[in-house]
């Protein structure tokens, strides 16, 4: 099981199951995402994130991906 903050605000706890996602926007208070809609099948997600373009100086940094078991997902 993964459990993740769903709020901090909140301090609520939300249990992601397996084959699904949770998102966040950048903009707690503006952002529809995770927060607002619940966790997101993996099937439904058509791409992929793979490296930070802001905050500048985090630019071209390569992000870690994560599978269902939590081990990084290096394809």
């Amino acid at each position: 099981n993964i459990y993740f903050l769903s709020d901090t605000i909140k301090q609520k706890e939300t249990k992601v199951p397996k084959g699904h996602v949770w998102v966040e926007g950048d903009n707690k208070r503006a952002s529809y995402d995770s927060r607002h809609f619940g966790c997101i099948a993996r099937g439904l997600i058509t791409g992929r994130a793979l490296y930070v373009i802001w905050p500048l100086k985090r630019f071209g940094a390569k992000l870690t991906l994560f599978n269902d078991d939590g081990d990084e997902d290096n394809d």
